[in-house]
């Protein structure tokens, strides 16, 4: 199926051509910062946030590039953008799709995971590569509030990407979107681990572990009690051991 979509596209027909003063994804990966620094600081880009809640009782951001649409907005096409596993709407790289949507004349949403982006979770559930209907909720109802007249498009980053596929597997010919978009996703999770655990001598392991070490304290008033009743795990106990991320996402 892949071979014959890309027959006749011209994805198989791009070359990356990384610049000299960036030929590696490492320095890339460490120049990302200081863009992101820049950008934030000159950024045209302000959200309106949207709360939505989840039929398990969670809540999510639904974060509006400018404005939650209105009726005036009726016609105009949206796309939705999915972060990946420890990002939300302040990401480099989502604030960068936000920016493009909006020149190309899209209204553009970021959807949240629970518990991030400074919001409370409120339920005692966490989310992952296979939190499907943490986007299909939201999805359903962007489309039947707001995109019931214009075409709605979805653009999954990373583990983001990995939840667009797999919602796009169980939907397949009855979903309501007109087109979307996997960007990079890790397709073995497995190697994509040892990868993180090798390179740069466990840098990247530790960073991204760092990072969903300080969003699970966030949530730990919430989920303690049920993790240890239902699966005998101490999570106070488990992060505070945690000092990369193979270790806390077990």
């Amino acid at each position: 199926m892949i071979k014959k979509a890309l027959s006749s596209s011209s994805l198989k027909n791009l070359v990356f051509k990384p610049s000299i003063l960036l030929p590696n994804g490492n320095l890339q990966t460490f120049f990302n910062p200081i863009m992101g620094t820049y950008l934030k600081k000159h950024n045209p880009i302000s959200f309106d946030r949207e709360l939505f809640k989840l039929h398990d009782g969670g809540t999510i951001a639904l974060d509006w590039v400018d404005s939650v649409p209105t009726a005036k907005d009726d016609k105009r096409r949206i796309v939705a953008v999915m972060p990946g596993l420890s990002s939300n709407s302040d990401e480099i790289y989502v604030l960068n799709l936000c920016i493009k949507g909006k020149e190309k004349g899209y209204k553009v949403v970021v959807i949240n995971y629970r518990g991030s982006s400074k919001v409370p979770l409120s339920s005692p559930m966490l989310y992952c590569a296979a939190s499907v209907d943490d986007l299909r909720q939201p999805l359903q109802y962007i489309h039947e509030k707001y995109a019931a007249k214009t075409d709605l498009y979805l653009i999954g980053n990373s583990m983001g990407a990995n939840i667009v596929a797999n919602y796009l597997g169980e939907e397949g010919s009855k979903t309501f979107l007109k087109a979307a978009c996997c960007v990079e996703p890790p397709m073995k999770m497995w190697e994509c681990g040892e990868n993180i655990e090798k390179r740069l001598f466990g840098f990247y392991n530790y960073v991204l572990g760092r990072n969903l070490k300080v969003k699970f304290e966030t949530m730990i008033p919430v989920i303690s009690e049920p993790f240890l009743e239902k699966h005998g795990i101490d999570l106070r106990e488990s992060l505070r051991k945690s000092r990369c991320l193979l270790y806390t996402s077990d």
